[in-house]
């Protein structure tokens, strides 16, 4: 037997590897690899079956390794990496790394735990002559038989005060039995994992919703690709719809991915779902997948997904590459959300690669948002996706009031309301892109001008303006009749408190170079 493998050594090229007998059973396409490049050992994925065509078999090196004995990749994933391969311009070995977690990678191991519990009861007469003999295994003992349950080995072994002896000694007399358990670790697990009671019950649909999940119901169990916008209003019940879809997908016996922004990723809303899923579906658990897990919770989670235990993944753009068996529905909600782009080599847009792997596995993908991107929206109005919409919310509820407000128009009717409370009358144009601090000395202008005369006053904005941008405080007079007559004698304008910023700024800068001044004498 002959493979070509995909090697994750930085260069895009298949190479053929003989092999061995005792590996040929769980050697197929998509296996995770350890095969000899160069003068070193790489992983890799087995991407075909047969010998090449341009090669001696004869020199052809052995397989050293199938790491798991099931593929690492789907078949649909392994096509999906050709195609973002060509499609997005990325190596091949890049985008398959990033399908692969580093966990898996590097051939981590599962977590196991020792667990001890009572094998044989003994009788009162022995446990009597073991507590005269042996007191440190008769402790062991009675405490082991007032579980309810098996206890960890190192845990019941500190708090008892035993040795990994006395242990030995009651496993090999067949009072006690040790077993090795793995020890599954799920991310987002906590006192509130299992949500809401009122949350786990399904809600009754309202018309648009029933036709809405009647329309998915169809094609999610047959197996045929689609692809089909969800278009409803904030607080309309997607997720209602999407939660009835993915109940269909596995009655089918099939698969589902759900992609939500990661911003939206808490553990209210996986412990929500995790409640509803043992409601709708009793006996499935979902898998949270996301770059920030922990390298143990997306091992075991990915083992998981991978030997079928489970069949619902919920997490970011990467839970696209979840590797989910019999795939049926991918859910991608709020599509238009920016965070779905992959900004890191290999760059990949999550909704398009959601797409991408509905097809290839002849499932439904549902995207759902209440503004969806104009991509999505044109290929719905074009007739390449199925459209639904939700225009109502639940129990008819009222949408909340909003108001479009041109911020511009407020800051123009705020400055001409002063000015009328000061008595201005303005017959002037007030120009909307003036500098703050030409505004606000204007302002100062007018407030010290109407204390004089309040009722007199005509004002032009906009000439008061280049007054002040000129520098020109003789000028404001103009503006402003009678303002200067009111003015004791020596008084100028600037002891009322107007001066632009400029000649504050001249006046400081000039106070500071007579103290340095002052100071070098």
């Amino acid at each position: 037997m002959i493979v070509g493998v995909h090697p994750l050594a930085g260069f895009d090229k298949l190479l053929h590897y003989k092999v061995p007998d005792s590996m040929r059973a769980s050697a197929a396409v998509g296996s995770l690899v350890r095969v000899p490049v160069g003068h070193a050992m790489r992983l890799g994925v087995i991407g075909a079956v047969g010998p090449p065509s341009d090669f001696p078999l004869d020199r052809l090196k052995s397989l050293v390794q199938v790491v798991y004995p099931f593929p690492a990749l789907t078949a649909d994933l392994l096509e999906l990496a050709r195609w973002m391969s060509v499609y997005y311009a990325a190596p091949l070995d890049s985008v398959i790394e990033a399908m692969i977690p580093a966990a898996v990678r590097r051939g981590a191991r599962v977590k196991e735990g020792r667990f001890l519990s009572v094998a044989r009861k003994m009788p009162r007469e022995e446990l009597a002559a073991l507590s005269r003999k042996a007191p440190a295994q008769a402790r062991l003992y009675a405490f082991l038989e007032g579980q309810i349950r098996p206890q960890p080995k190192g845990l019941l072994l500190s708090r008892t005060g035993s040795s990994a002896a006395s242990v030995g000694a009651l496993v090999a007399r067949g009072i006690l039995r040790e077993d090795v358990t793995r020890i599954e670790r799920e991310g987002y697990v906590d006192d509130r994992a299992h949500g809401e009671l009122v949350a786990a019950q399904p809600h009754a649909l309202n018309a648009e919703q029933a036709a809405a999940v009647e329309a998915l119901a169809g094609p999610v169990a047959a197996a045929k690709f689609g692809v089909t916008l969800l278009h409803g209003i904030t607080g309309s019940g997607k997720t209602e719809v999407y939660l009835r879809a993915i109940q269909a997908a596995l009655e089918s016996g099939g698969g589902v991915i759900l992609l939500v922004p990661e911003v939206a990723l808490t553990p209210q809303t996986v412990a929500r779902l995790r409640s509803r899923l043992e409601a709708i579906a009793p006996g499935h658990r979902c898998v949270v997948w996301h770059s920030h897990l922990g390298e143990g919770e997306r091992l075991d989670g990915w083992l998981a997904l991978a030997s079928g235990d489970v069949r619902v993944a919920v997490g970011a753009r990467s839970a696209v590459f979840a590797p989910v068996r019999n795939l049926r529905l991918v859910v991608v909600d709020e599509e238009h959300e920016p965070a779905y782009k992959q900004d890191e080599s290999p760059r990949y847009h999550g909704r398009d690669v959601a797409v991408m792997r509905a097809r290839l596995c002849a499932a439904q993908c549902l995207l759902g948002s209440a503004t969806p991107s104009l991509e999505s929206y044109s290929n719905a109005l074009a007739g390449r996706y199925g459209l639904v919409r939700l225009t109502q919310r639940v129990d008819d509820r009222s949408l909340p009031p909003f108001t479009i407000v041109d911020m511009r128009i407020e800051v123009a009717r705020k400055f001409t309301q002063d000015c009328h409370e000061l008595g201005i009358k303005i017959h002037g144009t007030f120009i909307l892109g003036l500098p703050g601090e030409t505004k606000d000395t204007i302002e100062e202008t007018i407030r010290f001008a109407t204390d004089i005369n309040p009722h007199t006053i005509q004002v032009s904005l906009a000439a008061l303006a280049r007054c002040h941008a000129a520098d020109d405080v003789g000028a404001v007079g103009d503006h402003f009749p009678g303002v200067e007559g009111r003015l004791a004698a020596g008084e100028t304008l600037q002891d009322h408190g107007w001066a632009t910023r400029r000649r504050c700024s001249a006046a400081s800068a000039a106070a500071s170079r007579n103290a340095r001044t002052a100071a070098s004498r």
